[in-house]
């Protein structure tokens, strides 16, 4: 019935589903500790989202 590509797109999809909802229950009633140093993961995804502005 399906073939084997429909499986996989299939199973990627639930993948993401239950990947979404582990986050969830992990930073449910979490609490975020700032610890006052600067992300190098955040300042690379903010220099990433400037850069089409720039270019535009």
């Amino acid at each position: 019935m399906f073939d084997s590509k429909m499986r996989l797109a299939m199973g990627f999809a639930l993948s993401q589903v239950a990947d979404g909802a582990i986050v969830d229950r992990l930073t449910f009633n979490g609490t975020i500790i700032e610890t006052g140093t600067d992300s190098y993961r955040l300042a690379g995804t903010r220099a990433r989202a400037e850069e089409p502005a720039k270019a535009g």
